[in-house]
């Protein structure tokens, strides 16, 4: 059947119906291979399918599509016609789309055929995302469109609807092109129901633009779905331009161009529309890699022209939060799958499979509540599912981050105005702000961990938040945060994932009133699951609603432990558990050579009432050694149940330095050399202490120095007795930035590195 031919419907009908016959029980696979050479009239009507329309209840204007159909009935199916489009004269190279060239993933892009759907195409992802009950299918014009040039249309005041209308004007002069193909349904305002048939109005068009390259910032009214928006150099991300928008065009000269086929190209948003907008397809090495924008940009036409909050879905207005499928609370929109309510269950078992292979998912509610909590299990059997795809991008191989995830809805009424928030297995916090750093020009911040916050979502995932808290002077994507094992500060894109916000046996594996972050949702606060089992296919959890059950659970992790120096010994700090069941906490310590414990030493316990412990057996600095003692700490109940370990945190420690016993019997340090620590605290702001030892008496002098090796400070020289010695340093007159103190004993320099972060 020829590209652009009209469909002859016995084989569209043969292609789409024998799936749905035998997934409805009509036909045993056994009949249905012995009909393929019968007559199959009862199956395929001779009559096209468009002849027959067929209406779809609609009971909400977003289940089963807002602006069009997100389900396609037996024998239909949703056509989309996908064009490709250069500016004149542009040079920009590219392997993945080369220049006068479709782009080198064009073929992989969509499927012509229902029900024959490769495992990566655009087909195949709303295949599985909507439980096999949409056929969204389409072809590739075969030619690469060539329009005017980007300056041509910005130096005439024209926005990006004029150039696609010289695309279709283009392709208008195809004669091979028939538009009816792309004109299958229509939407009758009495039923509120869209249906399968003709109305004139082309269906849905890709234009993706090659790239758009005018200035290092879109002028206003060019390729712009608003007035650009005017940020300083160091914004990591502009506003001002769209990846993509759900339409072919804004403005006065927004309305519609008609075909010589005498069909409608509807450039508006809504339920005529006829297309969607992509501004640089180069950015993407594969049609995998753009099937996130372009899902997300159809998804407007099923799910309304909103972005819902902070939301792990394919509307969110974030690309690192999409994670490229549809998110449960879409899918149950739009009628793919049903949830599964909790509601009075206590020790029930739960079996959970794939949730988006298998539409799986828990619901915890409250009658009267908003607000709930969704449990999905992510086995990661799908390629699309992308949950946790770290600094990696795109991967439709990995299986990192396998486990149980939990999402918290507020406001979810309508799906473009509620907020979807992940409640990450490794806890959710308030942040603080370290000071910043630079990726390039782009300004990103170094964050930490101040305090503990159940009841919130900011976890390493929610970043979006913390930048709103500082008035947007920051892009969302890539932060820093300290790495746990060399405390140097790190870009990271835990905002993806890092596989530790999965709940799983091997890891956090339950989920408590106390623990963090708490299950509490819409003021409920008592619900409790632990998982109990899981296996390649299935993760059972048990559930509870009532404290006293929850009770029975072990505590919850102990979070935030830092390790810090006092008087030469390790002080570990931590949040304390709130747990009312709670005994105490173990303490555990190993030595290694740098790298994480594989063992552990128990330390001590101490009793409920503490949040710290200062551990006098053991005699540190911060000057780098090769030896690191690590610590870390568990919560015990009153039954001696034991919590998952905390983080652990780890300071340098020197055999040479612990505690020997002089001819009398008493311990003392032993220091065997000259020695400086880093500072504390470092970053500082505006003074800080820093701690030096030497083995015997002598003079001792120290300066300070900026990067550019200017003297800044220098300290008179004093003589000091054997032992440890701190000296002060007050940086309140100076600017933030890089500096140096070096210090000197007899013929020995010592120089550390200091942060003033103001």
């Amino acid at each position: 059947m020829s590209l652009f031919a009209p469909p002859n419907p016995r084989e569209i009908c043969i292609l789409t119906n024998f799936r749905s016959v035998v997934l409805s029980g009509l036909l045993s696979v056994t009949a249905l291979n012995a009909t393929m050479g019968q007559d199959l009239k009862d199956f395929c009507p001779m009559e096209a399918p468009e002849s027959q329309p067929k209406v779809i209840a609609n009971p909400s204007k977003q289940q089963l599509g807002y602006f069009k159909p997100a389900i396609t009935g037996f024998g239909q199916y949703f056509r989309v016609l996908f064009v490709f489009a250069e500016f004149e004269g542009n040079t920009y190279q590219s392997a993945s789309w080369p220049l006068n060239s479709l782009p080198t993933w064009a073929g992989d892009l969509v499927d012509p055929n229902p029900d024959a759907y490769r495992p990566l195409t655009l087909s195949k992802f709303w295949d599985v995302m909507s439980m096999g009950q949409f056929d969204f299918i389409g072809d590739v014009y075969p030619a690469l469109v060539t329009v005017k040039s980007e300056t041509y249309y910005q130096t005439n005041g024209f926005n990006f609807t004029e150039s696609n209308r010289d695309v279709l004007k283009k392709l208008d002069n195809d004669i091979s092109l028939d538009w009816t193909r792309y004109d299958k349904w229509r939407y009758n305002t009495t039923t509120q129901a869209f249906e399968f048939g003709t109305d004139g109005i082309i269906d849905m068009i890709y234009i993706i633009y090659r790239n758009s390259q005018i200035g290092p910032k879109q002028e206003p009214g060019w390729f712009t779905s608003q007035s650009a928006i005017v940020y300083p150099e160091n914004i990591w991300i502009n506003r001002g331009n769209f990846a993509g928008i759900a339409s072919l065009g804004k403005g006065p000269f927004s309305m519609t161009y008609l075909t010589d086929n005498y069909r409608t190209v509807n450039f508006d948003f809504g339920y005529e529309g006829s297309g969607i907008t992509i501004r640089n397809g180069i950015n993407y090495s594969s049609a995998f890699g753009i099937m996130e924008l372009l899902a997300h940009e159809f998804g407007h036409y099923l799910l309304g022209s909103g972005h819902p909050e902070n939301s792990f879905a394919i509307m969110s207005n974030y690309p690192e939060l999409r994670n490229l499928q549809l998110n449960s609370l879409e899918r149950e929109r739009l009628g793919y799958i049903s949830f599964q309510s909790i509601y009075q269950y206590n020790g029930q078992l739960f079996p959970l499979t794939d949730a988006v292979t298998t539409g799986n998912v828990l619901k915890v509610a409250v009658p009267g509540q908003t607000d709930f909590l969704i449990i999905e299990n992510h086995l990661r059997k799908s390629p699309f599912d992308q949950i946790d795809r770290g600094g990696l991008g795109l991967d439709p191989n990995s299986t990192r981050g396998k486990g149980v995830y939990v999402f918290k809805i507020s406001d979810s009424f309508l799906i473009n105005s509620s907020s979807v928030l992940l409640k990450n297995a490794d806890g959710s916090f308030n942040w603080g702000w370290a000071g910043d750093t630079y990726i390039g020009t782009a300004k990103v911040p170094l964050l930490e961990k101040l305090s503990v916050n159940r009841d919130g979502a900011f976890g390493d995932r929610n970043f979006n938040d913390f930048k709103y808290n500082i008035n947007d002077t920051y892009g969302w994507a890539p932060f820093h945060v300290k790495n746990p094992l060399t405390k140097e500060w790190e870009l990271t894109w835990a905002c993806l994932g890092d596989e530790k916000d999965a709940y799983t046996l091997s890891g956090i594996k339950m989920m408590t009133p106390w623990s963090n972050p708490n299950s509490k949702a819409g003021g409920f606060e008592t619900f409790s699951f632990e998982i109990t089992n899981q296996n390649a296919d299935v993760t059972s959890i048990k559930t509870w609603v009532y404290q006293k059950d929850a009770l029975a659970l072990p505590p919850s992790q102990p979070q935030l432990l830092k390790v810090s120096i006092e008087n030469w010994n390790p002080k570990l700090t931590w949040s304390a558990n709130i747990e009312p069941d709670l005994s105490g906490y173990k303490i555990y310590k190993s030595v290694t050579n740098g790298a994480a414990p594989l063992t552990w030493s128990l330390v001590t316990t101490v009793p409920k009432t503490a949040s710290s412990y200062l551990d006098e057996s053991v005699s540190v600095t911060s000057e780098t050694q090769n030896q690191k003692i690590f610590y870390q700490v568990k919560a015990v109940d009153n039954t001696g149940l034991l919590s998952v370990a905390s983080n652990f945190d780890w300071l340098f420690y020197n055999m040479e330095m612990q505690k020997v016993s002089d001819s009398n019997g008493n311990e003392q340090d032993l220091i065997t050399r000259f020695s400086i620590e880093n500072a504390y605290p470092n970053p500082f702001n505006p003074a800080t202490t820093i701690g030096f030892s030497i083995p015997e008496q002598g003079a001792v002098n120290w300066q300070v120095y900026d990067t550019q090796g200017k003297l800044i400070f220098s300290a008179p020289e004093k003589v000091y007795p054997a032992g440890h010695h701190q000296v002060f340093f007050d940086g309140k007159h100076l600017s933030s930035g890089m500096y140096f103190i070096k210090m000197r004993y007899h013929s020995q320099i010592k120089t550390i590195k200091l942060l003033l972060a103001k």
